[in-house]
């Protein structure tokens, strides 16, 4: 098949940093190998990776292909497992980027989609807030619960994180379980919004808000779909259990109809 050869270049030379020779994959449906180099203390300038395939023209040899999946390069610290942790700037401060196999997670150490978002409860609520110990109840002082939060939102109080289970008034909340050693004129923290994009001139495109509320066009998602304009419904032929509850433009009628199922 040939051969593969990573070389770095020091400024004066081209040393080899990891080869790899002959067949790698028996099938195309084979996983794809994975090399991991570490290149600390070596003071490479440059990286480049050389390519020979051997001579078809010999019958007991044939012409195969390289392909390279994708490289990552990383400072401050050794990738370690499936999951590579991008650093930001200085030892231990961190972006929150990582990544594993081709996919990405923000907040996600362990991503298993392709993009992966993981809220980090980083937005202070308004006010101070305390909770009695092993208590589910939770009072404000000038907090603004009724705005700034929603049931089912995450909240975090001290080290121990929640789920908003009612929201009585500005100053009072109800959680999802009860707080073993309680919080005392504490800082609340929520998510942030999970995903954001915005036109050139800063309009709201697409968001998914902090409840798993998506908005197109909509800044402030109501419900699970809010959309600031018109929806343009296809003409769907199956309606089964599967498919309860889809609703299809009916050319023929010139009317919305809704698939109970049957």
């Amino acid at each position: 098949m040939g051969t593969l050869t990573l070389e770095g270049f020091d400024g004066k030379n081209w040393i080899t940093l990891w080869v790899a020779t002959g067949e790698s994959h028996k099938s195309h449906g084979a996983p794809w190998t994975r090399q991991e180099v570490n290149l600390a203390g070596r003071g490479l300038e440059r990286l480049r990776f050389q390519g020979a395939t051997i001579d078809n023209r010999k019958s007991s040899q044939y012409r195969g292909d390289m392909a390279i999946d994708y490289m990552i390069v990383t400072t401050g610290e050794i990738p370690s497992g499936d999951n590579w942790r991008k650093s930001e700037s200085g030892a231990g401060i961190y972006s929150g980027i990582y990544y594993g196999h081709g996919n990405v997670g923000i907040g996600d150490t362990q991503p298993k989609a392709d993009l992966s978002i993981l809220g980090n409860l980083s937005k202070p609520l308004t006010g101070r807030v305390t909770a009695p110990a092993n208590s589910i109840y939770v009072s404000g002082v000038g907090t603004r619960f009724t705005k700034e939060l929603r049931v089912g939102d995450s909240l975090r109080l001290g080290d121990k994180v929640f789920v908003v289970a009612g929201i009585a008034s500005d100053i009072a909340l109800t959680l999802d379980a009860t707080h073993t050693v309680g919080a005392l004129n504490a800082t609340a923290y929520t998510d942030s919004n999970l995903l954001s994009v915005e036109t050139g001139a800063e309009t709201s495109a697409l968001l998914v808000d902090r409840s798993g509320n998506v908005g197109i066009g909509a800044a402030n998602p109501a419900a699970k779909l809010d959309v600031a304009g018109g929806i343009r419904v296809g003409a769907e032929t199956v309606c089964d259990a599967g498919r309860e509850g889809t609703i299809r433009d009916n050319d023929a009628g010139d009317e919305i109809e809704f698939c109970d199922g049957s």
